[in-house]
């Protein structure tokens, strides 16, 4: 699915393909980030995701 980027100068819709678009993924350790991770490499998108340390004591 490919996201709306912007509107061209002529009110047309410019249209970005997720191939080579990075995402980052905040929580992707997480149940609900892991299937976020999931669907957006099943997409097409590169992923980089973040975690907590676990040692943080958080």
């Amino acid at each position: 699915m490919p996201s709306i980027d912007k509107a061209t100068d002529n009110g047309e819709l410019k249209q970005r393909q997720p191939e080579q678009e990075l995402v980052c993924v905040t929580g992707a350790g997480g149940f609900i980030g892991s299937w976020v991770v999931k669907e957006l490499l099943l997409r097409g998108y590169r992923v980089r995701g973040t975690a907590r340390d676990p040692g943080d004591g958080l």
